[in-house]
């Protein structure tokens, strides 16, 4: 069998869901380790600032910053361009990657968070030729899709108290890994095939989470549990055997346990610095031998100007940061390494603790000489937080007595 491929990689299709990566048929190289879009721009390194109102929930204890009902959401849009050493293909994509509440009362913190955890998604197509053993030459079309994406939805706890802050968290996953093969022959006389895998995930865990202020440092620790997702796997097939395979209750796939510590520095009254390390131990899991354990480490610089105070400009908080990480599967027998830089502002509101946050990354995952394919990306998320949606202000009208003059 001879193969030519005359377009190795072309992207198809750009898909509204939680990250595409050339990476994807290799395992899942994006994760979202909890940064709000404030921490995005500074380099994601959220995980211990208690210097403002932090919605970082990947630290339980980060909740103790709200003392009020808090709402945060946000969207991101962006491009990632794909390459291999000859050819490149530039894709898009729009996805939501975090929704948190916050409900205090007192020192008592109550949260509901739901996040992208993991993912990878691809579509490519390619064409191709089959030369017979009697020399004919049958062309045909190639198409892979896969959709992989795991969920995160915690219900938290934190305590606020002059020691140290404590969070816990109860955590649960869900998702999906779809796999997709078509084959279409132009002859006639060829049989087109295809086939699908869907496997579904679902599993608990829980994280620990410490904070802890002193003067002008803040800092945090947090320990995620591991998780053996369960789920279904069903085959689908238009040629023998045909009729849809299940097989329930197998271990699937298996979360890791996750250390995570930070530092948030205030240098001066109108400067901070940050740095946060997330260090993943997936060689203990045991679905896949050959797998290695993954660091992130990020530092970031931001710059929070005193409210009311100077001109336009010099009212805007700004921030930038940088990250390094490592995934924990390999291409080519090479590490993947991903690395990027980014830079995030403010646009603070009327009304006290509102605002819109704004951050740009701009990534290169892995390299064309090591690897022979590359990631680029480019996103601007935005983020809105310190909305108050049960209550309203208060009105300062009404009925009032007029003194009567005393004589």
């Amino acid at each position: 069998m001879k193969i030519k491929m005359s377009f190795w990689i072309m992207i198809i299709v750009a898909m509204n869901v939680c990250g595409n990566s050339i990476f994807s048929f290799d395992g899942m190289p994006l994760t979202y380790y909890g940064d709000d879009i404030y921490g995005q721009g500074m380099g994601d390194t959220s995980l211990s600032d208690l210097f403002r109102i932090n919605t970082n929930y990947h630290n339980p204890a980060n909740a103790v910053t709200a003392n009020k009902v808090i709402f945060s959401t946000a969207t991101t849009l962006g491009y990632q361009w794909y390459m291999d050493e000859n050819n490149g293909y530039r894709d898009n994509g729009l996805f939501f990657p975090y929704f948190s509440l916050n409900v205090p009362i007192r020192n008592h913190k109550f949260a509901f968070s739901y996040n992208s955890y993991m993912a990878g998604n691809l579509q490519n197509e390619q064409n191709l030729f089959w030369t017979a053993d009697d020399g004919t030459e049958y062309n045909y079309t190639e198409e892979n899709k896969i959709s992989s994406n795991i969920y995160k939805i915690n219900l938290l706890y934190a305590l606020k108290n002059k020691y140290v802050n404590i969070g816990i968290s109860a955590d649960y996953y869900f998702g999906h890994e779809i796999i997709f093969k078509e084959m279409d022959f132009d002859s006639y006389g060829m049989n087109d095939t295809k086939y699908e895998i869907e496997k579904t995930f679902k599993s608990a865990g829980y994280t620990i989470g410490l904070s802890k202020r002193y003067k002008n440092i803040s800092l945090g620790f947090s320990y995620k549990s591991k998780a053996e997702l369960t789920g279904d796997e069903i085959y689908r097939y238009n040629f023998t055997p045909g009729t849809d395979t299940i097989q329930d209750g197998n271990n699937l796939l298996e979360i890791p346990a996750t250390y995570s510590t930070g530092i948030t520095i205030k240098l001066l009254e109108k400067l901070k610095f940050s740095i946060a390390n997330h260090y993943e131990l997936w060689e203990d899991t045991s679905y896949d031998e050959s797998l290695e354990n993954s660091y992130k480490v990020g530092f970031g610089i931001a710059y929070e100007p005193l409210s009311g105070f100077g001109n336009w400009y010099e009212k805007i908080p700004v921030r930038m940061g940088s990250y390094y990480r490592t995934l924990p599967f390999k291409k080519n027998n090479e590490t993947i390494g991903e690395k990027g830089i980014t830079f995030g502002l403010s646009i603070p509101f009327k009304a006290p603790g509102k605002r819109l946050d704004l951050a740009l990354v701009y990534s290169l995952r892995g390299e064309v000489s090591k690897h022979g394919i590359r990631d680029k990306n480019l996103q601007l998320s935005l983020g809105i937080s310190g909305f108050d949606i049960f209550s309203k202000r208060l009105k300062k009208i009404g009925h009032r007595d007029i003194p009567k003059a005393d004589y």
